[in-house]
């Protein structure tokens, strides 16, 4: 008998890849709500995040990024994709945990700028 996980409180965009790569595959049922509708954008945009956290964590283990760690692999992923790159601002603790220098890279290069104050984080 196979089983799906169930993943929600407290998950948002730049939680998901760690949480693949750590479960071996994406084929999760997503229901964490606070990481839409926290998204400095807003719930669609903070939706769309989920997804790229996903792409992301297969671009990375596809090898897109070279033999980088998982980190800096969302980090470079998320450098074109702007849903998840936000979510850097909005969930500003995890993105200093998680992705250390990540965040501070692109506020410092003037790539990434808050439209409003994050709720989350």
């Amino acid at each position: 008998m196979q089983t799906t996980p169930s993943i929600s409180g407290g998950m948002h965009a730049l939680r998901l890849p760690a949480f693949f790569e750590n479960l071996g595959h994406s084929n999760v049922i997503l229901t964490a709500g606070g990481g839409s509708y926290g998204h400095q954008d807003g719930p669609k945009q903070g939706a769309m995040s989920y997804r790229l956290g996903e792409e992301a964590w297969k671009s990375w283990t596809a090898g897109t990024y070279g033999d980088v760690s998982l980190s800096d692999g969302v980090v470079e992923y998320a450098k074109t994709h702007e849903e998840i790159k936000a979510a850097f601002l909005t969930f500003q603790k995890d993105a200093d945990h998680i992705y250390p220098g990540g965040k501070r890279n692109w506020v410092t290069q003037g790539n990434l700028q808050s439209r409003q104050q994050p709720v989350i984080g």
